[in-house]
């Protein structure tokens, strides 16, 4: 299990997150490869179609479907 990482400043922040997007894409991007992105009720959403994502079992065509929800803090 890996443990959380607190970043101290948004653009730390940012730079891990593109570098991540950066690599999961990298290979498996390709010409016909789209890139979707929608905001609905304080969420954004991002649907990578038809890339090739690094998995050891799996090196299939996919779709990677990331959702980012504004949440209430926990009382």
């Amino acid at each position: 299990m890996r443990d959380w990482k607190v970043y101290e400043n948004l653009e730390n922040f940012k730079e891990y997150f593109c570098d991540w997007i950066d690599s999961i894409v990298e290979e498996g991007y390709k010409d016909d490869s789209r890139i979707l992105a929608m905001k609905r009720d304080g969420s954004i959403f991002f649907n990578f179609r038809d890339i090739i994502l690094r998995h050891p079992d799996n090196e299939t065509i996919q779709d990677l479907f990331i959702e980012i929800e504004n949440i209430e803090p926990p009382e």
